[in-house]
């Protein structure tokens, strides 16, 4: 990837917001599905952070997240 790419790279991955979090997460963004994510947050090492109250996360952690999660149920 070039740097020039970079930014768009980013902004492709990012995901703002608990209720599209939850969406790529649960499929759903309903306010139980929201409330799922602040609790994941809250307690189970989530990679997420805040900018201004705001949660993001990118899909490429999420996904690193799971996976990990997966490694250590099997």
């Amino acid at each position: 990837m070039q740097t020039e790419d970079a930014p768009a790279a980013l902004a492709g991955d990012m995901i703002e917001g608990a209720g599209p979090i939850a969406k790529f997460l649960f499929g759903a963004q309903d306010a139980k599905a929201r409330r799922k994510i602040y609790h994941i947050i809250e307690h189970h090492d989530f990679p997420s952070f805040k900018i201004g109250g705001k949660i993001f996360a990118r899909r490429t952690a999420i996904l690193a997240w799971v996976a990990e999660k997966e490694r250590h149920a099997a």
